[in-house]
């Protein structure tokens, strides 16, 4: 089937939907529509947010940036999930990850990270640090 074919196929399927919606009273497609801003950051939110389940956790000879980042970004969307402040562990980075988990929650695998690193966690609303063991916790700043 050409390209060009498939492309006025869909474009076809967004005018009749746009058409439909309008037509019959929707001013706008609910499909096409913004999500709805983020709820205010509390500590509340934060643990909800960090207990949500993974089905498969499988960090095989994975960097430790690499899964942090890649959990941090498996939240949903931007400004619907927690920031990561892993800077006071840079230099822990390079080390290698072997965790196999499975249902588990995902602040247990940020655990498990952080005990790889020799590492605790801080929960602020909003903030999820690590801090290198034997370090003083202080709060962060609020701007």
């Amino acid at each position: 089937m050409p390209l060009t074919f498939v492309l006025k196929i869909m474009f076809l399927r967004i005018a009749i939907v746009l058409f439909v919606g309008v037509a019959f009273g929707g001013s706008r497609v609910a499909a096409l529509d913004a999500p709805a801003p983020p709820a205010p950051k509390t500590l509340a939110w934060t643990v909800k947010q960090a207990n949500r389940r993974l089905p498969t956790v499988d960090f095989t000879g994975t960097r430790v940036d690499c899964a942090i980042e890649l959990l941090g970004s498996s939240m949903t969307l931007p400004g619907y999930y927690l920031k990561i402040d892993a800077s006071k562990i840079q230099e822990r980075f390079d080390r290698k990850l072997d965790l196999h988990l499975k249902d588990v929650r995902w602040i247990e695998v940020m655990g498990a990270i952080a005990d790889a690193v020799d590492a605790k966690l801080v929960i602020e609303p909003g903030l999820l640090r690590f801090v290198p063991r034997g370090e003083r916790m202080q709060p962060a700043r609020t701007e």
